[in-house]
C-alpha cells in the first residue's frame, strides 16, 4: 500500500473537519454541560462561545474574527500535523486545546462568582453596566 496515498487521504479528511470542529465542540460542550446541570439540552441559553465572548466585553465583529481564527488556526495545525500523527490522535490534541481554551474562557466568571462580585463586572462600556440583570417586562414598549 502506498502511504503517500493514505498521507493525502488522512490530509483530505482533516481538511474538511477541521473547520467544523469550533462549532462540534462548541455544541458538545454546551449540551454536555446542560446535561451535568439537570437541564434540557436543547433549551436555550447564554452558554455558547459567541454569548461568553460578547460578555467578556468583545464586540461582535471581534467575536466572529476570534471564532474564525480559531478554526483557521485548528485546520492550518492539522493539515501541517496530518504526514507526521494519526488522524485520531490529531482529533484528541484538538479536543484537549478546545478543552483548555474553554476553561480558560470560563475562569474570570468562576472567579468573580466566589469573591462575590457581580455577575455583569466586565468593564465600563460592556455588560457591567447591569443591563442584562434587569426585568425584560420593565424595558418592553407598551402598545
Amino acid at each position: 500500500m502506498d502511504t503517500v496515498g493514505v498521507v493525502h487521504t488522512d490530509a483530505n479528511f482533516i481538511l474538511a473537519v477541521s473547520p467544523l470542529l469550533v462549532p462540534v465542540f462548541d455544541v458538545l460542550h454546551v449540551v454536555l454541560a446542560r446535561l451535568k446541570n439537570g437541564r434540557n439540552p436543547f433549551r436555550a441559553d447564554k452558554t455558547h462561545i459567541h454569548h461568553r465572548l460578547l460578555q467578556k466585553g468583545f464586540g461582535q465583529d471581534w467575536t466572529v474574527v476570534l471564532i474564525l481564527g480559531l478554526a483557521a488556526s485548528y485546520t492550518l495545525v492539522n493539515v501541517l500535523l496530518a504526514p507526521y500523527l494519526n488522524v485520531t490522535v490529531i482529533l484528541l490534541l484538538d479536543a484537549a486545546v478546545w478543552f483548555i481554551f474553554n476553561s480558560r474562557l470560563l475562569q474570570p466568571y468562576k472567579r468573580h462568582e466566589k469573591k462575590g462580585l457581580r455577575k455583569g463586572g466586565f468593564g465600563k462600556g460592556g455588560f457591567g453596566n447591569g443591563n442584562l440583570q434587569k426585568n425584560s417586562s420593565e424595558n418592553a414598549t407598551h402598545f
